[in-house]
């Protein structure tokens, strides 16, 4: 049902969007059923069937020449109309994407012993058939940007993740995933990352001294103390379980893409 509803909306937009009192021709539409748009008094009236035996009533206008929703109602069929909004208007905002090149771009020039500078990322990054997410601000989509710059550590804007060789950073300090290459890639493409950087890891450890560290019991204290949220395998096998639970027929799950969806699961 929503594309119709959204069409009519577009074409009143697009006759009237400048024009006071409303001039709509619904003439050519053919009801549907469980979809009805009517034109008087100034408005386009749209209703159709909801969910469990509900109706929906949209009113779209044109006030001082702004698009506006002059209500939106919801009923029990045969019911009296409850108004859930009125007088709404369009917020617009302009987003846009980001080009940036790949590590499969970088590692031929690297190999070749191309320096690699602002001017030949600016160059070669549109040579490349994939863009970074578009992020849309306010929006809390779960992989919806890149991973955001941490104070002190060096940054590349463009790319947007951590500047590195091979996932490290600087002594003691490494990145994986989309904090290494940028947001692209899943966990198939992310989990090379980090088998590589553990192995960095295991290989500048000093000779015996791996009985000294205190491990994951350690870096969980250490993050506790520093207020930083860790998720661990029990949160993670919590977030596959409702994910598995929730999965639609023939889907083997249904994956969170808001962040408060699954940190509601483990309970953060």
């Amino acid at each position: 049902m929503k594309a119709p509803v959204a069409t009519l909306f577009l074409a009143l937009v697009a006759a009237s969007a400048s024009a006071d009192p409303l001039t709509c021709n619904v003439s050519g539409y053919k009801a549907l059923p469980g979809l009805a748009a009517a034109a008087a008094d100034n408005a386009l009236t749209v209703t159709w069937d909801g969910e469990k035996n509900q109706e929906v009533r949209l009113r779209f206008t044109v006030t001082g020449g702004v698009p506006t929703i002059a209500e939106l109602a919801v009923r029990t069929k045969g019911g009296q109309w409850s108004t859930l909004a009125s007088g709404a208007t369009p917020d617009y905002t302009v987003v846009s994407g980001l080009r940036r090149a790949t590590d499969q771009q970088l590692k031929p020039l690297l190999a070749l012993g191309v320096k690699i500078t602002p001017e030949v990322l600016d160059k070669i990054r549109w040579e490349a058939f994939w863009d970074s997410p578009l992020n849309v601000p306010g929006d809390t989509v779960a992989h919806g940007g890149s991973t955001p710059p941490m104070e002190g550590v060096a940054y590349d804007e463009r790319g947007g993740k951590f500047l590195n060789e091979g996932g490290r950073i600087a002594e003691r300090l490494y990145a994986v995933g989309w904090a290494r290459r940028g947001p692209s890639g899943t966990i198939g493409t992310n989990r090379p990352d980090g088998y590589e950087v553990a192995d960095q890891v295991a290989a500048a450890m000093p000779s015996g001294t791996a009985g000294d560290r205190e491990g994951a019991a350690g870096l969980k204290r250490l993050l506790e103390t520093r207020g930083v949220m860790a998720t661990d395998y029990d949160d993670w096998r919590k977030i596959e379980q409702t994910e598995t639970t929730n999965a639609r027929p023939g889907s083997p799950r249904e994956k969170f893409v808001r962040h408060n969806d699954w940190l509601d699961v483990i309970e953060r």
